[in-house]
């Protein structure tokens, strides 16, 4: 008797020590994927930054992953992180992105590639075609509020740079 508590103890601390990391989230419920295009939570829902001269874009996996790039023809940047939905009504919901663990969060600005934000929230919104208004918190109340669109976009390069606006990609 005393061996087989023994062993439960011992299988107790083992667990205790293998916990889940809490920094791990449990993948989006199906109806929220949905709202952001990935029917049956397959592939990768994209958006890019319309407007902007670079081809800005972030794909939104179903398992909560999110990866954004920008190509400037003569640099790029990568960043991504983890996706998870704070609310949701009938036309759509509102997501924050977080930075993978242990790192800063950086995102695009309007004339910069890589600022660090603070926080990132979407609001993805049906009534509008799926249009995607994010909210950028730079901290010292310096926010960016940024129009995104469906669909993924590739930059036009010429010699230098862009040569024109970025445009759907093949």
């Amino acid at each position: 008797m005393r061996a087989f508590a023994a062993l439960a103890v011992l299988a107790l601390v083992a667990c205790a020590r293998s916990s889940v990391d809490p920094s791990v989230q449990p993948p989006p419920a199906a109806e929220d994927v949905a709202w952001l295009g990935l029917d049956g939570g397959v592939g990768l829902a994209y958006f890019h930054f319309a407007g902007h001269i670079d081809a800005v874009d972030v794909a939104f996996s179903a398992d909560g992953h999110f990866r954004w790039t920008i190509d400037g023809c003569d640099f790029g940047h990568v960043d991504e992180g983890t996706w998870r939905v704070v609310s949701r009504d009938a036309r759509g919901i509102t997501i924050e992105l977080a930075p993978r663990r242990g790192m800063a969060l950086t995102w695009v600005a309007s004339m910069a590639f890589n600022q660090q934000a603070e926080s990132v929230t979407a609001r993805v919104d049906t009534e509008h075609g799926r249009a995607m208004e994010v909210t950028v918190d730079r901290g010292g109340g310096k926010s960016d509020v940024q129009a995104w669109a469906p669909g993924r976009v590739c930059a036009v390069c010429g010699h230098m740079g862009p040569i024109d606006q970025p445009r759907a990609c093949p």
